[in-house]
């Protein structure tokens, strides 16, 4: 009986991994091609979409290329200035049947990188044929911090298929390290 109920259970757990592995959601758009805003409509429509996206119809947009946008929202606190900042970007895979869907998030203080506040990248991976979007891991794709404690800062090139990851620490000094994507994976940039 232990033996049947321990299988169960086992299949259980890999039916339910196989669908966390598994879960896509639809990219909805006409025309030929999705554009970069309706990949962000596609992930801010999501089941539970977190703060960073929840009000991002509050944002003030800004267009800065095809398939590039910024999303930024200024509040004041007293003598303190805070924007809120969401980069989004879209690279083609080399099979032509993929996109790599890129989202970036800072917060600023007074025009600088709130250091202890949130910053974080996400990936997406959108197929054509089936017109949906997974959310990829970050660490999968090789991409690393440096190697000293604190925070990392991301940051996406204003040209070029690059995501720069930095640290700045007061103790341990500060580190960056660059990433090319080449259509299907990350590559670090040896300067």
């Amino acid at each position: 009986m232990k033996k049947i109920l321990s299988i169960a259970l086992l299949l259980v757990l890999a039916m339910a991994a196989r669908a966390q592995e598994d879960y896509s959601f639809p990219v909805e758009f006409r025309g030929k091609t999705p554009t970069v805003t309706d990949f962000v409509k596609a992930i801010s429509h999501q089941e539970d979409p977190g703060e960073l996206l929840a009000n991002i119809g509050k944002h003030k947009k800004r267009i800065c290329g095809k398939d590039y946008v910024v999303y930024s929202k200024r509040t004041k606190e007293g003598r303190f200035v805070w924007t809120d900042s969401t980069e989004f970007c879209v690279w083609n895979y080399s099979d032509g049947r993929h996109k790599m869907v890129v989202m970036i998030h800072r917060d600023y203080l007074n025009g600088e990188i709130a250091a202890g506040q949130y910053s974080g990248l996400s990936l997406y991976v959108y197929d054509a044929p089936t017109r949906r979007m997974r959310i990829l891991s970050v660490y999968n794709q090789g991409i690393e911090s440096p190697e000293i404690n604190g925070v990392p800062v991301y940051t996406l090139s204003a040209e070029g298929k690059t995501i720069t990851v930095s640290v700045n620490n007061p103790d341990e000094g500060s580190d960056s390290i660059t990433y090319r994507w080449d259509g299907a994976f990350f590559s670090p940039i040896c300067l």
